[in-house]
């Protein structure tokens, strides 16, 4: 009888340890699509450049515009440095 415990309580930790490794797996595999999905995204980062281990500059696209903005651990500052405008 009380290795009918035993088995019940390894066969159940097997049965949760499953479940979060899918879990993991489920959420590597569709969770970016699923937080990337919507229409109406305004907000797109284009691309980032890293200056040194704390700094970065990026260029963020907002409804149309291209932004460069300059990212500081000081305060956790954003400062944006001007919006990029294209030669026609």
């Amino acid at each position: 009888m009380d290795s009918m415990i035993y088995i019940k309580a390894v066969f159940g930790l097997l049965l949760v340890m499953g479940l979060i490794v899918f879990t993991g797996w489920a959420g590597r595999r569709w969770g970016p699509k699923i937080a990337a999905a919507g229409p109406h995204r305004r907000m797109k980062l284009q691309e980032v450049l890293h200056l040194g281990p704390k700094r970065k500059l990026a260029i963020v696209r907002i409804d149309g515009d291209e932004w460069l903005i300059l990212a500081s651990p000081n305060n956790d500052q954003i400062t944006p440095l001007g919006k990029i405008e294209k030669d026609v």
